[in-house]
């Protein structure tokens, strides 16, 4: 490899709601987004024998997959110092994502 210093940018992004309802209670849902412009990070290299030799060659050039992460929780105060706090956290990546959000978007 003739040069293994190289640089690549990664995009991503996020948002999230938190509301307070009141005292005692508030929740939060949220989604981030990684990889959005799917980078490619690959190396390119050889498989070489003891001799030297190139056996074959490796080009890994596929970027990296889209990932979606949605999470939300609560918390609700039951007595002072006890609470019920849910919260769940979800992770899709790639054809696995596009697939959920044709479900839930209507889209087929």
């Amino acid at each position: 490899m003739p040069n293994p210093h190289f640089f690549f940018g990664d995009v991503s992004a996020g948002l999230l709601w938190w509301s307070i309802l009141d005292e005692y209670t508030n929740f939060y849902v949220g989604a981030a987004f990684q990889h959005l412009n799917q980078a490619n990070q690959a190396f390119k290299r050889s498989l070489v024998d003891s001799t030297g030799a190139v056996i074959r060659t490796i080009n890994n050039s596929q970027g990296l997959y889209t990932k979606v992460t949605i999470h939300g929780g609560a918390s609700f105060e039951i007595q002072p110092r006890i609470a019920v706090l849910p919260y769940f956290v979800t992770f899709c990546k790639d054809l696995m994502c596009r697939l959920i959000l044709e479900q839930l978007s209507g889209l087929h």
